[in-house]
């Protein structure tokens, strides 16, 4: 049996040298619809600097290569894989939105090997070969990119506990040190009873309680690589009215987003994923030509609400039945749902204050 390796079809050959020949153009569209595909901080932690440190025009020849069966294709893919996960934790991008981001490139080199076929000769059996290396090209991306991308984590992660231990180290010294002098018979009684040391003790003590709560609290556990980060609310509604513009087609509805929409320190994710499963059910249940209007319904200390109408309100007020799945999904994202005509969101996370001339400001 005759191996991928042992003979490249013409058909791959000729999509491949069209993937090379359209490397830098698919960089830089995917560089310019990755921030509406999946928002990043806020905060400007993305920098251009980070984003500028994994070439993407080197993935997409990586791709060819692969489609080509290459020699060295599966190590330079995972190289530059590893690359670009490291690269999106150090920018402060979240890992679930950098799986997005490597779904929205894979779908953009999927779309030039399509247009590919279509002007190239070859059987039904040779195209199903390109697809099936470019899905095999796809999955080793995603895997090393999640991979690099938690290797680093992971190494910040070890930093930041070894800064942590050190911390603690201290203020639980002098406290051990302080207990030895006041156990220690051979030093005069007098010096013994000094206030000084049960100060010494109580203000280290105090200390200590302090470090245990910023470096070990519930917060911590909430790590932003993971879930957190600050995002503009308003950039992701867009974002998932970006990716619902064909069922909004469809049914020839609009969706419009408010300019208000504040900015706060989230799981972009999780609001993400209950505002489309909201926006899919009202989709099948208006009428062609309404609009769906996403605005800001009260901003609380440590929660944003969030309002979705349409121009049908449910005048009993009653969840429809296809947001009956909607508690079990908001137990996975914290995001909570429920229906009084609007459909609200209430989404877990701390509102900013972010200027005008910032980024994500409006």
């Amino acid at each position: 049996m005759r191996s991928d390796l042992d003979s490249t079809p013409t058909l791959a050959k000729q999509i491949a040298a069209g993937l090379h020949a359209e490397a830098a153009e698919l960089s830089a569209r995917w560089r310019a619809q990755a921030a509406l595909h999946a928002p990043r901080a806020a905060d400007g932690t993305a920098s251009e600097a980070d984003a500028e440190t994994t070439n993407v025009q080197t993935i997409v020849d990586a791709i060819a290569e692969a489609i080509a069966r290459s020699s060295s294709w599966q190590t330079d893919l995972m190289l530059q894989g590893w690359s670009l996960g490291s690269s999106a934790h150090h920018a402060g991008v979240t890992l679930h939105y950098m799986l997005k981001e490597v779904d929205l490139l894979m779908a953009m080199v999927l779309y030039a090997c399509e247009r590919g076929l279509g002007g190239a000769d070859g059987s039904p059996v040779e195209g199903m070969q390109v697809a099936r290396r470019l899905h095999e090209a796809g999955s080793l991306l995603r895997l090393t990119a999640a991979k690099g991308f938690t290797h680093s984590y992971l190494n910040a992660l070890r930093d930041r506990y070894q800064t942590l231990r050190h911390d603690l180290r201290n203020p639980l010294g002098t406290i051990k040190s302080a207990i030895s002098m006041m156990d220690d018979l051979s030093v005069p009684a007098e010096l013994r009873a000094d206030p000084r040391f049960r100060v010494m003790v109580t203000r280290n003590a105090t200390s200590l309680d302090g470090l245990i709560a910023m470096g070990l609290g519930d917060d911590v556990a909430h790590e932003l690589a993971f879930s957190k980060q600050r995002i503009s609310l308003r950039d992701i509604a867009l974002a998932v009215r970006r990716d619902l513009r064909e069922p909004c087609g469809a049914v020839s509805c609009a969706i419009e987003v408010s300019e208000s929409l504040p900015t706060i320190s989230a799981d972009p994710m999780g609001f993400e994923l209950m505002l489309k499963a909201v926006l899919v059910t009202l989709l099948g249940q208006i009428s062609s030509g309404s609009t769906i209007r996403i605005e800001e319904a009260e901003i609380r200390d440590r929660s944003v609400v969030i309002s979705v109408t349409s121009e049908e309100p449910n005048p009993d007020g009653e969840i429809s039945p296809a947001l009956v799945l909607a508690p079990e999904l908001s137990t996975h994202t914290g995001v909570r749902v429920w229906a009084e005509g609007p459909v609200f969101l209430e989404v877990p996370g701390v509102p900013v204050q972010v200027t005008d001339d910032s980024p994500g400001g409006h």
